[in-house]
């Protein structure tokens, strides 16, 4: 009962003090932030859509790069549409990022296009 009332007159006092009003305003805005600015299911995964205009020995040296850190890692054709367009990719699913491999530039502009918000 002692501590509940030594507890009690101490925030008396320090609710006298700016400093006071200061910590909750700023406890306050930190909430705000975790609760409305965070996402509650943040993934960050990101979509890679890649073109190589090099020799297709430059993209084999790639795959086999990314598939040297990753070797559960297969890749997969997919296709993917865009604009009412259907593109074919090789899909590279790695724990940081989904690689689509494109066979064009076009194919890579148009979804990346599609892709912002």
């Amino acid at each position: 009962m002692k501590l509940l009332s030594s507890f009690k007159k101490e925030l008396i006092l320090a609710s006298r003090g700016f400093y006071f009003y200061v910590e909750l305003l700023f406890a306050l805005v930190i909430l705000a932030v975790l609760l409305f600015a965070i996402p509650q299911n943040f993934s960050n995964i990101t979509t890679e859509y890649l073109y190589f205009n090099m020799p297709q020995q430059v993209k084999e040296i790639f795959i086999n790069n990314v598939l040297a850190n990753d070797p559960d890692t297969k890749p997969e054709v997919v296709e993917l549409e865009a604009d009412g367009k259907t593109f074919d990719a090789e899909l590279i699913v790695t724990d940081e990022s989904e690689i689509y491999i494109m066979d064009s530039e076009e194919a890579v502009r148009t979804l990346a296009d599609s892709e912002k918000v």
